[in-house]
């Protein structure tokens, strides 16, 4: 392995991870593979790329983009009771065959060089291990399929988060939860009196060891099914871009 590894980064070649499958109330959803077409699969998930996102105005914050970008949204929602969790796996699948990767990124000035391509198990993990995970929600008010989220969108709501642990420092490894979440499976609960409905679940990881730091948005709908009422006033929702500022801005 190590042999190949080191046969790799001769050539320039890397990879950035993210989140390929879900288990949702007890069941598993293949998520978007980011190195096939868009037309052929069939997903909940929104489609991704593995290059991170650099700026906290860049116009996909909210949900990624792919490359070549996505032309529609998934139709398909997975349902899952109110109270329940939903697990995001990152464990990279095996590469079908016949793969073309993209030449060019599918957003100008979004480039990563060179771009990522398919490791398979090799890449079985998360590398990053600095910065905050946090995961929202956003009311889709109807189908997911019918809402691409942009600026002026202000439905994003927070469901969990992982900061800094008490009494480490920033610069600490182990003050983060980046490796051990995103390695074992990320679990989260939805709200268990939200509103029933059709929703995105966003999970974003932000790795901060970089300068600037890089964001990875993953979307996947959602039909929550329950007794709720409730959801977020206006107070707690947020639009992306829109919902972070740089330093300076």
């Amino acid at each position: 392995m190590r042999s190949l590894l080191l046969a790799l980064a001769a050539v320039g070649v890397h990879s950035h991870g993210g989140i390929f499958n879900y288990t949702i109330d007890g069941i598993d959803y293949p998520g978007h593979f980011p190195w096939l077409p868009e037309g052929p699969q069939s997903t909940i998930q929104r489609r991704w790329w593995g290059d991170p996102i650099r700026s906290p105005s860049h116009p996909y914050l909210a949900c990624n983009r792919g490359n070549p970008l996505a032309t529609k949204n998934p139709s398909l929602h997975a349902p899952i009771r109110a109270g329940s969790t939903i697990i995001a796996n990152l464990h990279h699948p095996e590469c079908p065959p016949g793969i073309i990767y993209p030449t060019k990124p599918s957003v100008p000035g979004d480039e990563d060089p060179p771009v990522p391509v398919c490791m398979g198990p090799l890449e079985g993990f998360w590398f990053h291990t600095h910065g905050p995970l946090i995961v929202y929600m956003a009311d889709c008010q109807g189908s997911c399929e019918d809402f691409t989220p942009g600026p002026d969108d202000k439905r994003w709501f927070k469901i969990w988060e992982s900061g800094l642990q008490d009494g480490r420092s920033v610069v600490d490894v182990d003050g983060w939860e980046q490796f051990p979440m995103t390695n074992n499976g990320w679990e989260v609960k939805i709200p268990k009196s939200l509103k029933a409905g059709r929703y995105l679940v966003r999970h974003e990881i932000i790795y901060i060891e970089n300068d600037p730091a890089q964001f990875y948005p993953y979307c996947t709908q959602v039909e929550v099914i329950g007794e709720g009422k409730e959801i977020p006033g206006e107070e707690y929702l947020v639009a992306f871009p829109g919902g972070y500022k740089a330093v300076g801005e």
